[in-house]
């Protein structure tokens, strides 16, 4: 799906003078991954809010971005987390 791309600091993407369109998978899961529950009106149950996961149990982080993105239909295709903090995910749309 294409949708307006937003920069790193979370506002529009002008590229000559126009917003940027362009596919937005990776946007939505950084997106979900940073919401907080109750954080989107429309859907009030999304979000994993991660900041909350500071040397938190990584299961429970784990189990939270697979519903997450469930509840916005994606399919996980690749689901890693490490102890460093980083994580590897990789989704497509059902």
């Amino acid at each position: 799906m294409k949708d307006f791309i937003l920069n790193d600091d979370n506002t529009l993407k002008i590229t000559k003078g126009d917003f940027t369109i362009d596919d937005s998978l990776n946007q939505e899961e950084k997106l979900i991954l940073i919401a907080h529950k109750g954080d989107y009106r429309e859907f009030p149950d999304l979000g994993v809010g991660i900041s909350s996961f500071v040397d938190s149990d990584l299961g429970e982080l784990y189990k939270l971005i697979i519903e997450n993105m469930e509840l916005d239909e994606k399919e996980i295709r690749e689901l890693d987390i490490y102890e460093n903090g980083n994580i590897n995910l990789k989704t497509k749309r059902k």
